[in-house]
């Protein structure tokens, strides 16, 4: 993130929401980077940025940007883009506006550039159109270029990578549907979060619950174990840059 030489920030307030990445996204501008905000709220870093766009729908601007991309020739990627000609023919109704087109041209012909967005403010349509803008302008699978996604929880990034990209609310239909029978659910409180969540897990056959506290989820479980916290812990924790940080037991669980 430090290395690249054009950041889209899309749908997030770092500064104010994630620190850290908001940090490193200065240290970026500071060595020369260029920052394009496009998000429907101000936030600290709008003043920092060569473009400030606030869209009233983040799908229908990402769709223009993706026109825009191909429309401008930036499309070193779409020949790994699998339905690229499909997906053209798609957007083939969408009108771009001069702001946009400036955009994918500030994107397009950066050498490193990256997009940087809230997973907890984008729907999953828009986080698919931003993948597609990463693949076919070819800013995804070298180093200083992709897409950070950045989460709320800790060590969410390190979930995704185990393979746990199921979403709740499938979770819920599958329950719902009979198709889930059991669960185990460890350190999350779906049941305090969310009061369907709660009606959905009573459903269940089986329910077993490891927490450091008895919360609302606990209360519900055939089975409660403890659970061990950070400082009694030791393992990795993966940031949204992929870097993985190894830490030690403080104390004993």
């Amino acid at each position: 993130l430090c290395f690249a030489d054009v950041v889209l920030l899309i749908g997030c307030r770092a500064m104010e929401d994630y620190a850290v990445a908001g940090l490193k996204i200065r240290e970026a501008l500071k060595k020369g980077a260029k920052l394009v905000v496009i998000n429907p709220e101000p936030s600290y870093l709008d003043e920092e940025a060569v473009k400030v766009i606030r869209p009233e729908n983040s799908v229908e601007f990402l769709k223009a940007l993706l026109k825009a991309l191909i429309e401008e020739g930036f499309t070193v990627g779409a020949a790994k883009a699998e339905g690229f000609e499909r997906m053209k023919e798609s957007l083939s109704g969408v009108t771009v506006p001069e702001d946009i087109r400036e955009i994918a041209c500030i994107y397009g012909q950066a050498k490193n550039a990256l997009v940087v967005f809230d997973h907890e403010r984008m729907t999953k349509d828009a986080e698919r159109l931003i993948a597609s803008v990463a693949v076919v302008s070819g800013h995804i699978g070298r180093p200083r270029n992709g897409i950070i996604m950045l989460r709320g929880k800790n060590n969410a990034q390190g979930l995704v990578d185990m393979g746990v990209s199921v979403q709740a609310e499938e979770v819920v239909n599958l329950i719902e549907q009979g198709k889930v029978k059991g669960a185990f659910i460890f350190g999350e409180d779906p049941a305090g979060a969310e009061p369907a969540l709660a009606e959905a897990l009573k459903k269940l056959e089986f329910l077993a619950v490891q927490d450091l506290f008895l919360t609302d989820t606990a209360r519900l479980a055939d089975v409660v174990l403890p659970l061990a916290a950070f400082s009694e812990s030791r393992g990795s924790y993966t940031s949204c840059e992929r870097r993985v940080q190894w830490f030690e037991r403080a104390i004993p669980p």
